[in-house]
């Protein structure tokens, strides 16, 4: 149940985001993280619990499935594409991720973390739309409304 849970807030994160975005400096180069590529998702975490391997694959691929360019991330959802935009600020520790987008008509704001490590991507929101609700390490714990997605860069 917790993966259906971890899969509908990916959705929820996707169909929210439309971009929001920060300046860089003048002086040179904000740093910058590429996270482009065609990922799996292959990992949940909620409530300071992880789902199982085999809970995760019960969904099926092609709806675990997000392809992400520069700006935009792709899930289906219900058989259609849902695509979204993000904005990173890589001048972060750890790199935050904002979203904005609407959802039943409103608009509405999230706000987390990611990290790439080998062919990883973690993805770490909390359900708030708050900015000061932007977690600031990748960990859940019971009773919080925190989760981790662990996404896996396909070939």
């Amino acid at each position: 149940m917790r993966i259906t849970y971890g899969i509908f807030l990916l959705g929820a994160v996707l169909a929210l985001a439309t971009g929001c975005g920060s300046s860089g400096s003048t002086t040179a180069p904000a740093p910058s993280l590429n996270i482009e590529g065609t990922y799996l998702i292959t990992g949940t975490e909620s409530a300071g619990v992880k789902d199982s391997e085999e809970a995760i694959a019960k969904t099926p691929a092609e709806e675990r499935t997000i392809q992400v360019t520069a700006d935009r991330m792709v899930v289906k959802k219900d058989g259609k594409d849902e695509p979204a935009t993000y904005q990173l600020d890589a001048t972060k520790t750890p790199v935050s991720i904002d979203m904005i987008g609407k959802k039943d008509g409103k608009e509405e704001r999230l706000y987390g973390i990611v990290k790439v490590e080998g062919d990883k991507l973690f993805l770490c929101f909390n359900a708030s739309s708050k900015i000061e609700d932007r977690p600031k390490e990748f960990k859940t714990a019971p009773k919080e409304k925190t989760m981790i997605l662990t996404l896996t860069k396909q070939k």
